[in-house]
């Protein structure tokens, strides 16, 4: 019996063990994760207390007094551990209330090379390559072309009569949420060619889901160009700011170009794997999902909107010096709804910039409704539904297409 015991204080603590290997090696923890390596800590404590009595520096009554209170501690841990994953929904990361059962580092980023293009990495998804959205409200398989984009492969001949419309952004361009005959571009793109007998529309899906404006910027000025689009809408909407937050700016790259990656806190792998831990650092320590204090990220997000308004020029002036048109799309999530105070309102757009909100449109079509609200958002997940990219489509053939034709 007391080997049996032995060999399973052994196999617990071995599972801390690659648990912070597997941790290193994919970026991502789960529950059992967390308890084998609060285990392991435990464990490595009865080491350090049996050590000290067999060297006489503590009695043998301290150390069997010892190890109760451990053993009391880890299963009062694990109780409550379980406890808080069973009722406290507001712990859950926005991964773990998607179905994912591990938490997935914020700081994790992978760039993909795209042969296609000059050479070098991008904010793409994998060339050729799939992935599946298996969320606990939908689920669709995204497959991607050459480009790492979710589209049919781009043709660099184009047609007299052909316009191109290239959106660029995240997950909103990328389509989360619906089918890729669904997206905004596509939607677009029958709304524009139903309504027009002389002119082919055709539209280029660059976007990619947890992309932001720097990295779309780099990836448009250097790959997308030879596409010769006519007209560029960027989406962007809050998350962008959370994701510069995590990347940086400008800074994010070195004088070659290349990405330089920031690194989380020691202490996220404790934060992931433990709601324990998420209880005392959110509520207790007020610090956020981006694992940082609210003063501090307050104060990161004003020079954020600042870099992001001169980005905005420089979509412009690269707009100017190839001769396409340049279109600003933003949107609200479904929590900023009727906020005014949310993060985009304090953008200062540049008057030479076009620039479309869907706000207004959508608070008029909720009008305080759940029920209408969920209509165009997915309520967990919080990406569009079809309904909420035809909306985006229908704001766009309106308040550019048709209202530019008007002007003529």
């Amino acid at each position: 019996m007391k080997i049996a015991v032995k060999i399973l204080f052994v196999v617990f603590a071995l599972a801390g063990v690659v648990s912070i290997i597997h941790w290193v090696n994919h970026h991502e923890v789960g529950v059992w994760g967390g308890i084998s390596v609060f285990f392991l800590l435990c464990f490595l404590w009865f080491l350090l207390f049996a050590f000290l009595q067999s060297q006489k520096i503590i009695s043998r009554e301290l150390l069997t007094n010892m190890t109760v209170l451990l053993l009391t501690f880890f299963v009062a841990y694990v109780a409550v551990e379980f406890s808080l994953r069973g009722f406290a929904k507001s712990l859950r990361s926005y991964g773990e209330r998607n179905g994912n059962p591990c938490y997935h580092a914020l700081f994790d980023l992978y760039l993909q090379p795209c042969d296609s293009c000059w050479g070098g990495l991008f904010y793409i998804n994998q060339p050729l390559g799939s992935e599946e959205f298996s969320k606990s409200e939908f689920h669709y398989l995204h497959r991607y072309n050459s480009l790492g984009l979710r589209d049919h492969e781009f043709v660099m001949q184009k047609d007299t009569n052909e316009f191109r419309v290239l959106g660029v952004g995240d997950s909103f361009t990328e389509g989360v949420g619906t089918a890729a005959d669904s997206t905004w571009l596509k939607q677009l793109e029958y709304l524009l060619n139903a309504h027009n007998d002389t002119t082919h529309f055709t539209t280029l899906n660059g976007g990619a889901h947890g992309n932001d404006l720097f990295f779309s910027y780099d990836f448009l000025s250097k790959c997308l160009l030879k596409y010769k689009p006519d007209l560029v809408i960027l989406n962007l909407n809050s998350t962008d700011v959370n994701d510069i937050l995590l990347r940086g700016c400008y800074e994010r790259f070195d004088s070659h170009g290349n990405f330089v990656g920031k690194q989380g806190p020691w202490w996220e792998f404790i934060f992931g794997s433990s709601y324990t831990a998420r209880l005392i650092l959110l509520n207790g320590l007020h610090y956020n999902w981006q694992l940082q204090t609210e003063l501090s990220q307050r104060k990161q997000e004003e020079e954020i909107v600042k870099q992001m308004a001169q980005k905005l020029k420089d979509y412009q002036q690269l707009a100017n010096e190839n001769h396409f048109r340049f279109l600003l799309l933003t949107h609200p999530l479904q929590e900023e709804l009727r906020d005014s105070n949310n993060i985009l309102s304090r953008l200062v757009i540049d008057t030479a910039i076009t620039h479309i909100d869907l706000t207004e449109s959508l608070n008029s079509r909720i009008q305080h409704s759940e029920e209408t609200m969920h209509q165009y958002y997915w309520p967990i997940d919080g990406h569009f539904k079809t309904a909420g990219y035809g909306l985006e489509a229908e704001e766009i053939y309106r308040n550019y297409f048709v209202a530019k034709k008007k002007k003529l």
